[in-house]
């Protein structure tokens, strides 16, 4: 049998990410940063470092770039480490880390095309289909919406042009010519609520509840559906978030803010 030798090490640093702290100021990706931050001005080579899904907080490419830092960073220090990642181009990368890390990635059983047929055990790769299609079609994605995702699948990216213009910068300069007027200032707390409650009807919601602060979500709710919500905070603050699991989130939220 297989045996591995697991050294003594002086710590363990576990950074994974977690959701926006809009009362204290830090962004999903802020707080990503500040552990990491920690991790690297303590990492020597008696830590094991455990990395999830870094940079989920931010856009792509910057989260390649940091993800690969952070590899690079740890290497210098000669910490062990494990960083788990769905940027499977980071693999590419030619990283400053003298040998290049190994590549470990989810056993499939068969040919994997299949939802569900993993193994749970690593083995040597790279994983670079996620079984994206498959996971919609299990979790109840409608016909036309699956389809419409397999088409947008196969479409080049948009945004290259051969004259070197994108429409990201298009889209620039037509919100710099024709900007957002601002709202009153003077807007109270209903107010901001019914003008919530107007924007979620003009977007297409397929239904919009307004919950006093004791309510208890409808059972539909509370799991296995993406809800948006809005909360009125004291002080005339909004809070708006996303959950899949609607009850648990507002126990959470109670404890935070109070009734």
């Amino acid at each position: 049998k297989a045996k591995a030798v697991v050294p003594h090490y002086s710590q363990v640093v576990w950074v994974s990410a977690e959701g926006d702290r809009p009362a204290e100021g830090i962004s999903a990706f802020g707080y990503e940063a500040m552990i990491s931050a920690t991790l690297l001005r303590r990492a020597t080579e008696g830590t094991l470092a455990l990395v999830d899904e870094f940079g989920r907080g931010t856009e792509p490419r910057a989260a390649k770039a940091a993800v690969c830092t952070l590899i690079e960073e740890l290497s210098e220090r000669r910490t062990q480490f494990v960083v788990a990642t769905h940027l499977h181009d980071v693999v590419d990368m030619k990283l400053r880390t003298g040998a290049q890390p190994v590549a470990w990635r989810m056993g499939i059983k068969g040919s994997g095309s299949q939802f569900g047929n993993w193994t749970y055990q690593l083995e040597l790769g790279v994983c670079r289909d996620s079984l994206a299609a498959q996971t919609l079609s299990h979790f109840g994605w409608p016909k036309m919406a699956l389809e419409r995702f397999h088409a947008l699948l196969e479409e080049p990216p948009e945004g290259r042009k051969t004259d070197g213009s994108n429409d990201y910068t298009l889209a620039l300069n037509e919100a710099k010519e024709n900007p957002i007027e601002p709202m009153d200032e003077g807007l109270e707390v209903e107010d901001a609520g019914e003008a919530v409650m107007a924007m979620m009807s003009s977007f297409g919601a397929a239904e919009i509840l307004r919950l006093s602060p004791r309510d208890v979500p409808p059972a539909p709710l509370c799991a296995g559906a993406s809800i948006l919500y809005t909360l009125i905070l004291r002080g005339q603050v909004l809070y708006i978030g996303q959950s899949d699991n609607l009850r648990q989130r507002l126990q959470q939220h109670r404890q935070r803010f109070g009734e």
